[in-house]
């Protein structure tokens, strides 16, 4: 038989048997070209057959909380300044965490009842008195008429 003429083809004017899909060979292989060998998977390709793999991708979420929590700040602690005045939760005092000074609750005490325009100033007040309070409050005793609440003190 000559090329192009077989079994379908040749005279009768039909396409030759060597361009007809052959039965043997998988659909893929033959629209690639035929005896090749199929290629190796590698880890970056994707087939269309698999689904895609399942899980969280952390990184797209991390950085939108990135991009978020700046703006997001001030209303937290907003929300969190309002249940506090309200009395649903209870945070408590930054300065007690910063300035362990035992005698600061008696003398912001002793302020708020006597020289609320002082309550600014405890902080420097009990540094400028360190390890000399009971002096300090001997001079508000006397300045003021009324006696420091050592009771208080914890």
């Amino acid at each position: 038989m000559a090329r192009g003429q077989g079994k379908s083809g040749g005279a009768r004017g039909g396409a030759p048997d060597w361009l007809s899909p052959r039965e043997d060979v998988p659909v893929q292989q033959q629209q690639r070209g035929g005896d090749e060998k199929p290629r190796r998977r590698r880890k970056g390709d994707e087939d269309e057959d698999e689904p895609p793999s399942k899980g969280i991708r952390w990184g797209p979420i991390f950085f939108l909380i990135m991009m978020t929590l700046p703006a997001a700040l001030p209303m937290l602690l907003d929300v969190v300044g309002k249940l506090q005045a309200m009395g649903v939760i209870d945070v408590p005092d930054p300065s007690a965490v910063f300035y362990p000074n035992k005698y600061r609750p008696c003398l912001v005490e002793y302020y708020a009842d006597w020289a609320p325009e002082k309550l600014g100033g405890v902080d420097d007040a009990l540094a400028k008195y360190e390890g000399k309070e009971r002096q300090l409050f001997g001079k508000l005793h006397r300045k003021y008429g009324k006696k420091v609440n050592l009771a208080n003190c914890k």
